[in-house]
């Protein structure tokens, strides 16, 4: 993805960027709990248009672009756009460097937040001037991990969510929504998955990818990142974006130990 990050850098080294405007489309109204702000990693897919047209860059096809918020990675209007959007929104952009117009669409997927970072080792403590280092690569999460995690899951914008229990066949939950709403809890568990092979939904894999055994996260997603237009039955209904509070309790970075399964817990299926 360095590819895909270097026209924004290079065009702040330039100089040359006299104007910008953005709108945000496709709002979410979700608690300002849940707005990206500095410090959170925001995935981002964008494509990226000169003024006739022609696409100059792209996420399509490539991994999407994980921007820390604040750390100064993007250009100054990229950071401002995207702060306070909810995942799931649009950030549309135009970009006026002389007389050249530059046009960026921004799909807001996923905004994690480390609400607790993972406990720091003791173990030289009183030798190292630092003593908060980085996470060993034995208790960091990659592709093929197998993570234990307690999760709970929470829908955004409601205030009531039941199934009839007359039906039991019936995934057509009653529900009152309210904008801004912080949600009602759908779902705790504790989980064994692979991380990154789809054995859980998309936008809980992008959530913890990196994150190390001790740490807390807040997982935002889009109803593209979590469930989709299928929902999970008698838990997620379809067309709803997700939050996940999810505590790293362990991580093994070797093979042979079977994921669990949970026909309860917010998962792929």
């Amino acid at each position: 993805m360095r590819l895909a990050v270097l026209p924004l850098v290079l065009a702040a080294a330039s100089g040359a960027v006299t104007k910008h405007e953005y709108e945000v489309r496709n709002k979410q109204d979700c608690h300002t709990e849940y707005q990206a702000r500095k410090g959170d990693i925001l995935t981002v897919q964008y494509d990226a248009f000169l003024q006739d047209g022609t696409k100059f860059n792209t996420t399509e096809g490539y991994e999407p672009l994980n921007i820390v918020l604040g750390d100064g990675a993007v250009l100054p209007h990229w950071e401002e756009g995207l702060l306070g959007t909810c995942a799931g929104e649009q950030v549309v952009m135009v970009v006026t460097e002389d007389t050249q117009k530059l046009f960026y669409i921004m799909a807001v997927d996923v905004i994690t937040r480390i609400l607790k970072a993972a406990p720091t080792s003791n173990h030289h403590y009183g030798i190292l001037l630092h003593s908060q280092g980085k996470c060993p690569e034995a208790n960091k999460i990659k592709i093929g991990s197998l993570v234990t995690m307690n999760t709970t899951a929470r829908i955004p914008n409601l205030l009531y969510l039941k199934y009839p229990e007359k039906f039991p066949n019936s995934n057509v939950p009653t529900k009152i929504g309210e904008k801004g709403a912080l949600g009602v809890k759908v779902d705790e568990s504790i989980d064994t998955v692979r991380a990154g092979v789809s054995d859980i939904i998309q936008g809980w894999d992008l959530g913890i990818a990196r994150a190390c055994e001790g740490e807390q996260r807040k997982i935002m997603m889009s109803v593209d990142m979590a469930y989709g237009a299928a929902g999970a039955f008698r838990v997620i209904p379809p067309q709803v974006p997700l939050v996940l509070d999810v505590d790293i309790m362990k991580v093994e970075n070797f093979a042979g130990l079977a994921a669990s399964e949970d026909s309860r817990s917010p998962r792929r299926n």
